[in-house]
């Protein structure tokens, strides 16, 4: 007999939230609590790029800004070289204060 999956039981978006730069993202806003800069996000996020001597092209910046708009909302621009997006997790995903 082959095995089927019963696909009625799956979830319908069973990864939602949990790709590697989403889980990053999370992580890096909780810590700095709740907010954090595009750039901030980067460089946690992609750390075995830098330690490997690579560096962040704009594609993977275009991938970190779209991992944030599932989490975060963007409340401001930060100064300086670049002027990084300032992001806030939203409501649903904000740390816990108990």
């Amino acid at each position: 007999m082959q095995w089927s999956r019963n696909l009625a039981q799956r979830l319908p978006k069973p990864a939602l939230g949990r790709g590697r730069l989403q889980v990053a993202a999370r992580r890096v806003l909780m810590l700095g609590g709740g907010t954090a800069t595009t750039a901030e996000v980067a460089q946690r996020g992609d750390v075995r790029r830098l330690m490997g001597g690579g560096r962040i092209g704009p594609h993977q910046y275009r991938k970190i800004r779209r991992a944030l708009a599932e989490i975060a909302d963007p409340i401001g621009r930060a100064g300086g070289m670049g002027r990084p997006l300032i992001w806030r997790l939203k409501d649903g995903n904000s740390p816990s204060t108990d």
